[in-house]
């Protein structure tokens, strides 16, 4: 199989760490890269020696041969340009969160899969050497049966309507940007939850910024997470076993290190050194997928996304945030 081809959507901020990580596995990797500002295009590619660039993500997909676009925009651009992607015949590698509703997201995998194209959201601390090695040990029993969740993301922003953290139209809000990451470890270690309590804080924009909720299994086990752009928080996560907790410090998305502390109070370290900020995992298993064929990742599979999106439709349901693209009414 020839070398996999990636062009990127919306050269930005997370982009960069992406390019930058993209570098440490396959120099060649990227072929190009496009914005609506013909000028940031040029320079990203510059920067990153990618060949090409364009001014109009349309014009990427039509002139040039790719097998994979990393889509890299703000939320409220990802179905659309995720769609316009499948349409061309396109494989999607689509940043978190993958849509702003579900509808949206049922809908591109149905796409997907009518192309027969591989598509992934972009769920990249599942793919870190820490939480692969976190998931092994889970699976081995080491912690015993998981009853509970405790995890938080929270930084402080100062309320802003140019900014795309509080712009409704950008799909702006803690629950979407960083509340996603607790919600994703509860889902992972716990399973769909049979119930959910939710409360924010609203702007006057109407999104959140801040948000909690608690989650309820039906193993009986119980997650809390909470979001926020309030203040900035410790960001840790707790996985509490039976017989153990892991504990995941700050910043604990991307953290190279862990500890399991026993029932009997000893604490063990794990550390799993890795270079740049991660983001070279989730291609490499984007890569090796389309290599062998398949249309959607186990580690990260659409059922997962489709569960969240679910859960995030739920508790956006229950404290009113509400955004163009969907009908929700507090």
């Amino acid at each position: 199989m020839n070398p996999i081809r990636w062009g990127i959507m919306a050269p930005g901020k997370i982009a960069t760490k992406f390019a930058s990580d993209m570098r440490l596995f396959r120099k060649d990797a990227l072929v190009s890269v496009a914005s609506s500002n013909v000028e940031r295009a040029q320079s990203f590619a510059s920067k990153f020696e990618i060949p090409t660039f364009y001014g109009s993500y349309s014009e990427m997909l039509e002139k040039e041969n790719l097998d994979v676009v990393y889509i890299a925009s703000p939320h409220s651009f990802h179905f659309e340009q995720a769609k316009s992607c499948l349409e061309k015949g396109i494989s999607v590698l689509c940043e978190k969160p993958v849509t702003i509703n579900s509808e949206q997201l049922k809908e591109l995998v149905s796409l997907a899969a009518q192309k027969g194209l591989f598509f992934m959201e972009a769920l990249w601390s599942l793919f870190l050497p820490s939480f692969r090695s976190i998931f092994t040990l889970i699976n081995e029993g080491k912690i015993g049966r998981i009853i509970g969740i405790k995890a938080d993301f929270g930084f402080y922003s100062a309320n802003d309507d140019a900014s795309r953290l509080f712009n409704p139209h950008l799909g702006g809000g803690s629950l979407l940007d960083i509340g996603i990451y607790p919600l994703l470890l509860s889902n992972v270690c716990l399973g769909e939850p049979c119930e959910i309590k939710a409360m924010a804080s609203l702007t006057k924009w109407k999104v959140d910024d801040e948000m909690i909720a608690v989650l309820k299994y039906k193993n009986e086990g119980l997650a809390q997470i909470h979001s926020t752009f309030r203040a900035n928080t410790k960001t840790e996560a707790f996985i509490y076993g039976e017989k153990g907790t892991i504990w995941i410090p700050n910043r604990w998305i991307d953290s190279q290190k862990f500890y399991i502390l026993n029932l009997e109070g000893s604490l063990s370290l794990f550390h799993h050194p890795w270079e740049g900020f991660g983001y070279q995992f989730q291609a490499m298993e984007v890569e090796k997928c389309l290599a062998d064929g398949k249309k959607e990742s186990d580690i990260a599979p659409l059922q997962l996304s489709l569960q969240m999106m679910k859960m995030m439709d739920d508790i956006r349901y229950q404290t009113g945030i509400i955004y163009p693209e969907d009908h929700l009414e507090a």
